[in-house]
């Protein structure tokens, strides 16, 4: 029996090595055809430009420019674009979607290392024409560097770029952001995705942005709660309104009837609110953002939730300022600002009185013994 099971193990052993020998035989050998290529080298990105025009409307002249920032260790040179380099729309343009394009060039000169180096890349909104809207997502192209030099020296390569919203790659910047790869290359043979930026057009007159075909309003709903919940205390928010299309006024009207006016050139208004009442914000262009901001009281939780139930603000600390990030109109928005306020229902009232209760019960005690006393000597007499 065992001599059978050494027979067995040998033959397996034997099997392997000629299994091993075989795979061994059959590898490539350097400058095989059918060994796989290096990656393409890359040298340059897009950054892609579109224009998204409202249907039936022609745009006036526009120029998107951009601006590439180093961050850290990235050498200014790494990645550049040509000087005065643009997309330009011409003035009267039309069509659904407009599109153009800035390459961006690797200095691989720049590199001094290998490594992983990222840039910046944002448009710039400093002089915005009326009727667009600009993007503002910040982008990150971490551009990889290899040594490709097999003698000592140092010869820089590219071989991959990566472009996300993150500053750090695998490290997202806010909490709404995730690292997924936006553009960059996309496989082994030198095919690359662009950066992408994406802007609208939306008004049918650059001088007429309170066109009533492309407005709308966010509207805001007061809810008080909890044991302790005033409802007629007023609550105060603050409206601040960016990226307007053009100076102009706009209207806040609130459930009572009464309405406030945002005057062209200002940008903020205070509203207050009680329980169960509300305000709109009348007359926004898609674009345009809006952030709401209401001071709170002493003792109130606050929080916000959309008109579908959605969470826009968790509940916060009690005492501390309820305030939405930046929302961009995109149509009609409900929401509710909730604030609660609740206590413990005090029960020392009752501990005040506990040792009167006290003193009552013994005496009633007291009271019973001697009466059951003065009973049975009655009884023992007769």
């Amino acid at each position: 029996m065992k001599k059978t099971w050494k027979r067995l193990g040998a033959f397996l052993l034997a099997a392997v090595m000629i299994l091993g020998l075989s795979v061994t035989a059959f590898a490539t050998e350097p400058g095989d055809p059918s060994e796989p290529a290096a990656p393409a080298e890359l040298t340059e990105i897009d950054i892609s430009k579109t224009v998204q025009v409202g249907a039936d409307l022609s745009v006036p002249a526009a120029d998107f420019t951009f601006t590439i920032t180093p961050v850290g260790t990235a050498p200014a040179a790494g990645l550049t674009q040509a000087e005065g380099a643009k997309v330009a729309v011409a003035e009267g343009a039309t069509g659904t979607g407009l599109t153009g394009a800035v390459t961006l060039t690797i200095g691989l000169d720049a590199f001094e290392a290998p490594g992983v180096y990222t840039y910046k890349v944002v448009e710039n909104r400093e002089d915005p024409v009326a009727g667009y809207t600009y993007d503002a997502n910040e982008y990150y192209a971490h551009v990889h560097i290899y040594n490709k030099a097999e003698d000592g020296t140092f010869e820089p390569v590219c071989y991959a770029i990566i472009v996300n919203r993150s500053q750090t790659e695998g490290t997202p910047i806010a909490s709404d952001d995730t690292t997924t790869k936006i553009g960059g290359n996309t496989d082994d043979e030198g095919n690359v995705d662009p950066i992408p930026f994406v802007n609208k057009y939306t008004v049918k007159d650059p001088d007429d942005p309170d066109d009533p075909s492309t407005l709308h309003k966010v509207a805001v709903t007061k809810k008080v709660g909890g044991n302790q919940g005033d409802h007629t205390k007023d609550f105060t928010f603050t409206i601040t309104l960016g990226n307007l299309l053009a100076d102009r006024a706009i209207t806040v009207k609130k459930s009572d009837g009464s309405t406030s006016v945002i005057a062209a050139g200002d940008t903020t208004a205070t509203v207050t609110l009680k329980h169960n009442q509300s305000f709109e914000i009348i007359g926004l262009n898609e674009g345009e953002t809006v952030q709401i901001a209401e001071t709170q009281l002493e003792g109130y939780k606050g929080r916000v939730v959309d008109a579908d139930n959605t969470v826009r603000v968790a509940e916060q600390e009690e005492g501390a300022d309820v305030a939405t990030a930046a929302i961009t109109v995109a149509g009609d928005l409900s929401m509710n600002f909730h604030n609660d306020k609740s206590g413990t229902i005090p029960t020392g009232i009752f501990l005040n009185y506990k040792p009167f209760w006290i003193m009552g019960a013994v005496a009633l005690v007291l009271a019973l013994v001697v009466i059951g006393k003065k009973n049975r000597r009655e009884d023992i007499d007769l």
